[in-house]
């Protein structure tokens, strides 16, 4: 039996090592043949389904990696493939890149912000690939929800019409300003400038309304066909001689005994409304400046969140009640469990900025 010598297990050792370097060697020229040689940036291809999607669609974005000869390339090699957006304001969410396991990859991106167009990066081990620009641009999804903006609770003489225009607005499920929806209105009396129109890039539906020639309360509605809430618009004709009164709506709008003035008054979607204003009782409830009025006609005794200042505005978005006194003092209620917070507004959020405005 042959003699094992140190000299020979070193010699193993070396050997080892020399052909480990080598492969390793191996591996880095492969890595370099495939960017500077086998890899073509100008052959390798980056598609996507569609440049155009709603909120809350999906496009499927495609990587063909190619050869000189345009032929898709699979060489086995663990590539690490990215894929990112850069510029423009449309934004959304990028999946995990699946690598099909021959020479493509792709990946899905979901619609979210809608604005203009953004360019799909590619990066494969790093490296940028130059292709063709390829864009993506996210516009607003279906009509989701509608609610007043400007013009509720006005007075003006009978048979004249108000001072403001009213205004509903509307946004898709990912708070994106809807326009070209159309917009069904109607009135309890009165006469409207329009029973139906689109809404603008703004998301805005505008009407007026010519009141009844007695005097009296009007409510005028704002609905989207399919949607189970509407935006209800509260107005008063009043007579010609008395049109600076101030009126006092509690009986107008057969709300309960109220120990105050309603200033706002918001559709909560299931035939209930919520109130604010400046009292501090609703029917036997004591209520701290706003109050919400079931749709049985009766005071929601569950909704008993208190506000330190008179409600002047209000405004439903999901689960929170915006109220407002000005643009300085804003807070949100969660509907669900009364607890009151400042509200923080998302500036890239055309809703809330909209909204903003509004109060």
């Amino acid at each position: 039996m042959e003699k094992i010598t140190y000299s020979k297990i070193l010699i193993a050792l070396l050997a080892g090592l020399l052909s480990a370097c080598s492969m390793n060697e191996q591996a880095m020229e492969e890595l370099k043949l495939l960017k500077d040689k086998n890899l073509n940036q100008e052959k390798t291809t980056l598609s996507v389904s569609s440049n155009t999607i709603a909120a809350g669609s999906s496009a499927t974005i495609r990587i063909i990696k190619k050869n000189k000869n345009g032929n898709a390339l699979n060489l086995g090699l663990p590539l690490e493939v990215k894929v990112s957006t850069a510029g423009g304001t449309s934004k959304g969410q990028i999946s995990d890149v699946i690598d099909h396991k021959d020479g493509t990859y792709s990946a899905i991106f979901k619609g979210i912000k809608a604005g203009t167009p953004t360019n799909i990066v590619v990066l494969i081990n790093g490296i940028p690939f130059e292709t063709p620009n390829t864009e993506i641009k996210v516009i607003p999804g279906p009509a989701h929800a509608i609610a007043v903006y400007n013009g509720s609770f006005q007075s003006a003489p009978t048979g004249s019409y108000l001072n403001s225009d009213l205004s509903a607005l509307v946004w898709d499920a990912h708070d994106n300003l809807t326009p070209g929806v159309q917009v069904d209105w109607s009135t309890s009396d009165g006469t409207l400038m329009n029973l139906k129109n689109f809404t603008a890039v703004n998301g805005l539906s505008i009407n007026n309304i010519k009141l009844p020639s007695k005097v009296g309360s009007v409510a005028i509605t704002a609905k989207i066909q399919g949607l189970s809430l509407s935006a209800t618009f509260l107005a008063t004709a009043i007579s010609p001689s008395n049109n600076s009164a101030q009126k006092i709506m509690n009986e107008e709008f057969n709300l309960p005994y109220i120990n105050g003035v309603v200033l706002t008054k918001l559709d909560d979607g299931k035939g209930g409304y919520y109130i604010g204003g400046t009292f501090t009782q609703v029917g036997s409830f004591s209520r701290q400046h706003v109050a919400h009025i079931s749709a049985d006609g009766y005071v929601d005794s569950d909704f008993n969140p208190s506000s330190d200042f008179i409600v002047k505005k209000m405004f439903l978005k999901g689960s929170s009640l915006i109220i407002s006194e000005s643009i300085n003092t804003i807070e949100a209620i969660n509907i669900d469990t009364n607890e009151v917070a400042g509200w923080e507004p998302d500036l890239t959020s055309g809703l809330d900025n909209l909204i903003l405005r509004q109060l």
